[in-house]
């Protein structure tokens, strides 16, 4: 689940492999207007991303707002997990994404 908690319109949305030139299709929808929410779901993983070892690769989530500011986690696990996409002034070190329910 995808909460938008930036405070202003997110115009882009996006979750591919990381390292990936190809970020697919624009991913924003219920999450576009503040407080907005939606859920993105994979029906299953692609082949690229599987490991060896059954292991699976790293995602990148991207998201732009409307003011411009655009912001990257590129170290997401392939798992169910509520994500917070903040704004540039709740950012706290690299992450600028937030995990967990918002308050």
């Amino acid at each position: 689940m995808i909460y938008n908690k930036t405070g202003e319109v997110v115009k882009e949305l996006y979750m591919y492999p990381t390292g990936s030139s190809d970020k697919g299709a624009n991913l924003i929808d219920g999450a576009r207007n503040p407080d907005g929410e939606q859920t993105i779901e994979y029906t299953s993983v692609p082949e690229n991303l599987i490991h060896e070892d059954g292991s699976i690769g790293r995602f990148t989530l991207e998201f732009t707002t409307e003011s411009g500011y655009n912001a990257a986690f590129t170290t997401l696990s392939y798992e169910v997990a509520p994500i917070q996409l903040i704004s540039a002034d709740m950012v706290s070190g690299a992450t600028k994404i937030k995990f967990g329910l918002p308050d």
